[in-house]
């Protein structure tokens, strides 16, 4: 495999510890292990922090870790479930199940190694964009139909989309999974922001309780704010698309790590007040950018989500993104993320509405307009 240098990943390397305010940050709000540790009123762990066996674990997940993730869906079992760090899920899926020339069809904007694992392998890979129709992000399901055929392998969606917050009606969701079935292609479906969709009109079903060919990648980084956790999931209704996946891990961590998986289960086990949470923060951040964008209707606009921690605006005024950004982080100790990182155009740029310091962000933020 030839990769290229991530490009959103590097940026951070350089400049996300380095600088005192973050506004595109696309995790929600974390908390202290002992804030996380308050919630297990019921002792339902893995035994108790101070008591565990630091040796490995079983590579697969935890047993009990397994089980409470299924128990998130309607048609998974603990043997559809397999745990890794989110990223890792990502390598180790596309490639268990993709080989050279294979046809993929991929949702873009996406996160880089969505795209860029399939590119290394040698497949055939197919963009399918989110565009912006009538102040809408959308999907154009006709573009899918002239893309798709019995020879395309798999479908790679990330929904709720980062960077944009598009989310999908049942309906979309319905006519997605129609088209699939009926090539009988696989669907990777990258759903790290699952239940934080907060438009009245989507669905938060998740793909692999809708379609016997899909899997599901979640985890808890963003709508439980734990991404030190390194804790994610592949779900699928087959264990026979989860094996290669996990047969693979025997070439990267193995296993995981004993104190994370203790963690997550408890985060697992409380997942209505954690979501809440974040949830909650979400919804006034997002009310506080909307008064931004009315306060400099000349300057930029705000184009609508649908879901997730993530919002996708752009200037209106003819000013360069990159330009914007490499100011806020030298005049205002500020980070936030501009278009091309993304391969979209110069004027966009990315919004986190997930963190309690959003405000204070949103601030040095305005100076500059």
């Amino acid at each position: 495999m030839q990769l290229e240098p991530f490009k959103l990943e590097r940026f951070f390397a350089k400049y996300e510890f380095n600088v005192e305010y973050q506004m595109s940050a696309s995790d929600c709000e974390s908390m202290s292990v002992g804030e996380l540790l308050s919630y297990d009123t019921n002792s339902t762990s893995l035994g108790g922090l101070e008591q565990l066996q630091l040796g490995y674990t079983e590579s697969n997940g935890a047993p009990q870790l397994r089980k409470a993730v299924s128990s998130l869906y309607s048609q998974i079992s603990p043997e559809g479930v397999l745990i890794a760090a989110p990223e890792e899920l990502i390598f180790l899926f596309l490639n268990a199940h993709l080989a050279k020339d294979d046809h993929v069809v991929i949702t873009t904007p996406a996160y880089q190694s969505l795209t860029e694992i399939p590119r290394s392998l040698g497949c055939r890979v197919s963009t399918w964009p989110v565009e912006l129709q009538n102040g809408r992000w959308q999907l154009d399901f006709n573009y899918l139909e002239r893309e798709i055929s019995d020879s395309t392998k798999m479908v790679i969606v990330n929904i709720p989309h980062n960077p944009t917050g598009l989310a999908f009606t049942e309906a979309e969701k319905k006519d997605l999974t129609d088209i699939l079935r009926r090539h009988g292609t696989l669907l990777l479906a990258d759903e790290m922001y699952w239940q934080l969709e907060y438009a009245d009109e989507v669905s938060s079903t998740p793909f692999c309780d809708l379609y016997e060919g899909a899997i599901s990648l979640s985890g808890l980084s963003k709508a439980y704010g734990l991404p030190g956790l390194r804790i994610g999931w592949l779900a699928g209704q087959s264990r026979d698309l989860i094996e290669p996946a996990a047969q693979l891990k025997d070439y990267t961590t193995i296993c995981n790590s004993a104190p994370s998986e203790l963690l997550a289960l408890i985060a697992v086990h409380n997942s209505v007040p954690l979501v809440g949470r974040c949830r909650e923060i979400i919804a006034e951040n997002k009310a506080l950018l909307s008064k931004l964008a009315k306060r400099h209707p000349h300057s930029i606009e705000l184009l609508p989500g649908q879901g997730g921690s993530i919002l996708f605006p752009r200037f209106i005024d003819g000013r360069s993104a990159e330009k914007a950004s490499q100011q806020l982080i030298e005049k205002q100790n500020l980070l936030m993320l501009p278009g091309p990182l993304f391969d979209m155009p110069d004027n966009y740029f990315r919004v986190g509405i997930g963190r309690t310091s959003f405000a204070q962000a949103l601030s040095k933020f305005e100076d500059i307009l």
